[in-house]
């Protein structure tokens, strides 16, 4: 979310696409059954984008939740018809610890590597479940990206959108998804990818 919002104020564009809706992220519920999730979601992305500054042309491939691993030739085809040259793409980390992540990831190097498109991955839950200076992350080829405070206020009102992530769900006794950690964490002055 910094760095869109920084490419945002530098007029770049930016181009979102969701493979998912993330209906499967409360399983069992009846406050937000797969179609509801999934309906708000979209909304909340909508939302975030907005809060960032980021007017981005959002394209959602509608791939089931969960099932991202038994679509991965799909998702190849459909990514490898979006790219252009010149592109950098950003993907979340083929190590992540969530099964639709790590599938994106190595799909999405497939696509760019078919295209000659350069790849960034970025972690999200790997940072619950690595301790700081942990091996398993690819130290060698991080970078930090700086973020200016004006770029911090507006991740962190990002995150304020994803109202289905913050709030625990009591009609599965739930807790939010998104942890206290994964909200200080938008406080950094950085964000870290790997290259």
């Amino acid at each position: 979310g910094g760095l869109m919002a920084q490419l945002a104020d530098l007029g770049r564009r930016v181009a979102v696409v969701a493979v998912t809706d993330g209906e499967a992220s409360h399983p069992g519920s009846t406050t937000w059954p797969p179609t509801q999730l999934a309906h708000q979601r979209i909304g909340e992305t909508e939302a975030a984008l907005a809060v960032l500054g980021v007017e981005a042309l959002t394209v959602r491939l509608g791939l089931p939740d969960g099932g991202i691993a038994l679509r991965s030739d799909a998702l190849i085809d459909l990514l490898q018809h979006l790219l252009m040259p010149g592109d950098v793409l950003f993907t979340t980390w083929r190590w992540d610890g969530h099964p639709d992540h790590e599938a994106t990831a190595l799909a999405t190097r497939t696509a760019a590597s078919l295209r000659g498109i350069r790849v960034v991955e970025v972690p999200v839950w790997g940072w619950h479940w690595l301790p700081v200076g942990d091996d398993r992350m690819p130290w060698a080829n991080a970078c930090m990206v700086p973020l200016t405070p004006d770029a911090v206020r507006r991740k962190q009102a990002a995150m304020q959108m994803f109202s289905t992530q913050l709030q625990p769900d009591p009609s599965v006794a739930a807790a939010p998804v998104l942890r206290p950690s994964t909200l200080l964490r938008t406080q950094r002055p950085f964000e870290v990818m790997f290259t």
